[in-house]
């Protein structure tokens, strides 16, 4: 399937989304991501409750390995019980910009 976007989701075992809203803000221009707090458990044992965090970035097509990489890096996915990560296809998205710091002021 070719579509003009992927999303990119990430289950985080550790608190730094804010963090990485901000970057990738600033490394690549991104505001199309959200991030949420869940909490669940394990069919293994059902006293162990764990809080992650789902990070989604809407990206497009043409930038979303770069970004995959980086979050994969940043977020050290390549490291144990640091979360999971993957992305897919989206076949329909709206393009919208955040208004400037200076217009909110107004």
């Amino acid at each position: 399937m070719n579509t003009p976007y992927k999303l990119i989701t990430c289950l985080l075992a550790q608190s730094i989304g804010v963090e990485i809203l901000e970057a990738l803000q600033k490394e690549f221009g991104i505001t199309t991501a959200n991030l949420a707090h869940a909490r669940g458990g394990s069919s293994n044992n059902a006293y162990a409750i764990h809080a992650v965090e789902i990070l989604t970035v809407l990206v497009e097509a043409s930038q979303a390995d770069a970004v995959f990489e980086y979050l994969f890096f940043a977020l050290k996915i390549n490291e144990p019980s640091h979360g999971i990560m993957f992305q897919e296809h989206v076949a329909r998205a709206s393009h919208y910009t955040l208004p400037a710091p200076e217009a909110l002021k107004a």
